[in-house]
């Protein structure tokens, strides 16, 4: 063919593709070139090029020489590709080329812990979730607690992927994730959880140097919560007022010590509490016992004077101490009898007067706590005499005095008095 200005026209010869890369691998992601050109042809030349027969983008070009195409690749990439040169006189197609694109390593994965809560709890659901930002899928994740496996999942999009634990106190430690594609496996940074554990409802006991407490016993509430994460604030109560309170840093429980008086008899309890959700204890009763006092012992009789036949009254009583009381009476250490004051204060011990019982009397309180004895009381006994003696119809003595005068004395069932005869 001739143009107007006696040129001839060239028909386009079989054009050549190229790639911008001479390696046969390439990498998911990378920018790729295509270059089409044919070694002669009249200009005007269209280009086009092709993937698998399908159009990717065409271009022109007024004179000899050849035309590029570029794009992106992903792994769909892969595959056969040609171009086709054409000026008019019908197109030419280059020879195909293949291209294998080969997925992207995986980048270091992030691991990242998700709690419903701040602080993680015993119980809570724990969210592992494990992201590569790069990498070509599928993708495994793989989740580790301290090394050791937990499980795995695919993302088969690529993307992230999560693992979901019940926590339990064990699960505190260092856990991390495992990326991999099949070209590179890529462990995370370590991320560390500490999982806290509610405290249990503690338990109160309470020690006292004896048995029964008693006032000016040192007195030990020691409170212990059996679980729960240190460090625990212990309170302690007395009819719901507080004590005190300690800190234990470490497992374990704590103890205040209180110093009874008679105000501390009541209900006792304790509180542990770790920040998340405070457990008081079960109530504590404690009677605090008062000793008795050295008891008082009163002698109570019908005249001034005691004398036989008289119903003498012991009556004996401890101003302190928590009853019930019970009271012995003894006569020169001879037990006389005993007798008991449930609700305390004194009690009595009667006794019919013979010329015998003249002679010292004491008390003892006891009120299980430690006996103590009264001082002795001194009881002194008149015989029964006659109030106005008469001379009676026995024998009658004259008896000489020593100043001239004469006694006369008369013998007889009484004792009389002498009476002066002048």
């Amino acid at each position: 063919m001739t143009t107007e200005s006696g040129e001839t026209d060239v028909p386009v010869s079989r054009p050549v593709l190229t790639l911008s890369s001479a390696e046969a691998l390439t990498f998911e992601g990378a920018t790729v070139t295509l270059h089409c050109e044919v070694q002669k042809g009249s200009p005007r030349i269209l280009y086009q090029f092709y993937h698998e027969d399908v159009p990717l983008g065409s271009s022109s070009t007024p004179s000899v020489g050849g035309v590029s195409f570029s794009f992106s690749l992903t792994a769909e990439h892969s595959g056969n590709y040609y171009c086709t040169a054409d000026n008019g006189f019908g197109p030419q197609r280059s020879e195909a080329v293949s291209l294998f694109v080969t997925s992207i390593p995986v980048s270091r994965p992030i691991l990242t812990l998700r709690v419903p809560r701040a602080q993680a709890v015993v119980g809570d659901l724990l969210e592992l979730r494990c992201e590569a930002l790069r990498g070509s899928p599928p993708i495994l994740y793989q989740f580790y607690h301290d090394d050791v496996t937990l499980g795995s999942n695919s993302a088969p999009s690529g993307g992230e992927a999560s693992f979901y634990l019940s926590l339990t106190a064990e699960h505190s430690g260092n856990y991390s994730c495992v990326a991999n594609n099949g070209l590179m496996a890529q462990h995370s940074d370590t991320v560390s959880l500490s999982v806290i554990v509610p405290v249990s409802r503690p338990i109160l006991t309470i020690r006292t140097p004896r048995a029964q407490a008693v006032v000016g016993d040192l007195l030990e509430l020691h409170c212990e919560a059996l679980r729960g994460s240190s460090p625990i604030l212990y309170l302690f109560y007395h009819e719901d007022v507080t004590l005190g309170k300690i800190l234990a840093l470490s497992g374990g429980g704590v103890s205040f010590n209180l110093s009874l008086t008679t105000e501390h008899s009541g209900i006792y309890s304790c509180e542990a509490d770790n920040g998340l959700e405070a457990q008081r204890s079960e109530m504590v009763t404690l009677k605090v016992a008062v000793l008795v006092s050295r008891p008082v012992l009163t002698l109570r009789a019908p005249r001034a004077q005691a004398m036989v036949g008289d119903l003498l009254d012991l009556h004996c009583e401890a101003l302190r101490g928590s009853p019930p009381i019970l009271y012995w009476f003894y006569y020169e250490d001879v037990t006389l009898g005993n007798s008991t004051a449930p609700s305390g204060g004194g009690a009595s011990f009667n006794l019919s007067l013979t010329a015998e019982h003249s002679g010292n009397y004491s008390c003892e309180a006891d009120n299980g706590l430690g006996a103590q004895r009264s001082e002795a009381v001194t009881l002194y006994i008149t015989a029964t005499t006659h109030p106005d003696p008469q001379p009676l119809p026995q024998a009658q003595r004259q008896l000489p005095h020593k100043d001239g005068s004469h006694l006369l004395c008369h013998i007889g069932p009484w004792l009389a008095a002498g009476t002066l005869l002048t």
